[in-house]
C-alpha cells in the first residue's frame, strides 16, 4: 500500500527542516490546514512560480504561529537579502571580537 501523496510531501518538509537543524512543530493536520486555507496546496513546490511555506525572517521553528504561504520567488529574494544581513552582521560581530582580542 501507498503512502497519500500529500502526507508524503508533509514527510519530506518535516525532514528536510530537520536535516538544516530547524524546529518543527507542526502537526499533519494542522500543516494540511495551512496549506488548504492558502489555497496553494496543488501548486506547492520549490521551482519557480511554485507556492513554499516560509518562517517570519526565515528565522524560528515551522509552527503555525511563524509561517506564511509564499511565492517561491519572492521567498528566494527574501532569504536573500536576509542572508546578505546576516553575513554582514555576523563579520561585524567578528572584527569586534577580533579586536577584543587584541586590546
Amino acid at each position: 500500500m501507498q503512502a497519500d501523496p500529500i502526507y508524503r510531501r508533509f514527510r519530506q518538509q518535516r525532514t528536510q527542516a530537520k536535516v538544516r537543524g530547524i524546529e518543527w512543530e507542526l502537526p499533519y493536520w494542522e500543516w494540511l490546514q495551512i496549506w488548504q486555507d492558502s489555497g496553494h496546496l496543488d501548486e506547492r513546490g520549490r521551482r519557480k512560480g511554485q507556492w513554499v511555506m516560509a518562517r517570519n525572517g526565515d528565522i524560528g521553528p515551522y509552527a503555525a504561529w511563524n509561517v506564511k504561504i509564499v511565492y517561491s520567488d519572492t521567498n528566494n529574494e527574501q532569504n536573500a537579502r536576509g542572508r546578505h544581513y546576516r553575513d554582514a552582521a555576523k563579520a561585524t560581530e567578528e572584527a569586534s571580537d577580533g579586536q577584543q582580542a587584541r586590546s
